[in-house]
């Protein structure tokens, strides 16, 4: 817009195209890259390494780390190397878990 003069003036004005960013509640859990509430599958599966560890750990204490709860038998220390929170032999890597047990036999 002209004023008189030849100066411009300028309105600001808050664009009715802009999305406005919603600010999630207290305690959201927030993705730092990109601001979106909701996306909790990093936590779920951080929470979900750390529960195999703490797992991993208690096996050790008891005594049956390196030993497979399908079968009993060693663990190979080739597939512990790769995956020191494995429980289960190569034979019995893809065995269904009996719920409520640890063994499964």
């Amino acid at each position: 817009m002209q004023l008189a003069g030849g100066s411009t003036r300028i309105e600001l004005t808050s664009a009715s195209h802009a999305s406005p960013r919603r600010v999630p509640p207290p305690g959201t859990i927030v993705n730092v890259d990109t601001g979106d509430p909701g996306d909790l599958r990093v936590l779920d599966h951080a929470e979900g390494e750390l529960e195999d560890v703490e797992r991993a750990l208690r096996r050790l204490d008891e005594g049956t780390y390196a030993i497979c709860e399908a079968c009993g038998r060693a663990i190979g220390e080739d597939r512990l190397a790769r995956s020191p929170v494995t429980r289960r032999c190569a034979d019995h890597a893809l065995a269904p878990v009996t719920p409520g047990t640890s063994a499964g036999i």
